[in-house]
C-alpha cells in the first residue's frame, strides 16, 4: 500500500513540474544587469522578468559568458528590440528564468558574445 501511495505522489509531482514551466517568446527591450532583470515585450505589453546565477544565456554562437553585461545586449540592439525565447519555472512561488535564447545579430552571428 506505501509503495502505491509513493507512486501517485511521484506522478503528482513529476506533472505539477510540467505544467509549471512556461516558454515566452518576445524583444528584449531593457536590461539592468545590476539588478539582473530583463523587460521583455510580448504582444506590446512589457514584462519584467528576473535573471538567476543558474540561468543559462544562449545567443547564435552558444553560451553567452558574461551574461547580462555581454555587448549582446548592447543599447543599440536593445533599442530594435532583441528576439529571445525565456524558459521559466515557478519556484517558491516565484516566476524565475531558467534559460534565455537570443537571436543573432548580423548575418555571420554576432561577434560580440
Amino acid at each position: 500500500m506505501s509503495r502505491r501511495a509513493l507512486a501517485a505522489v511521484a506522478v503528482l509531482f513529476f506533472f505539477t513540474a510540467l505544467v509549471v514551466a512556461a516558454e515566452i517568446k518576445g524583444k528584449i527591450t531593457k536590461v539592468d544587469a545590476e539588478n539582473n532583470k530583463i523587460t521583455l515585450t510580448v504582444d506590446d505589453k512589457d514584462q519584467e522578468f528576473t535573471i538567476t546565477k543558474d540561468t543559462k544565456i544562449t545567443g547564435a554562437k552558444g553560451e553567452i559568458k558574461d551574461g547580462l553585461k555581454s555587448k549582446a545586449f548592447n543599447e543599440k540592439r536593445l533599442k530594435k528590440g532583441i528576439d529571445a525565447t525565456i524558459k521559466t519555472e515557478t519556484k517558491d512561488g516565484k516566476e524565475v528564468v531558467t534559460e534565455l535564447k537570443i537571436a543573432g545579430g548580423k548575418k555571420g552571428g554576432n561577434k560580440d558574445q
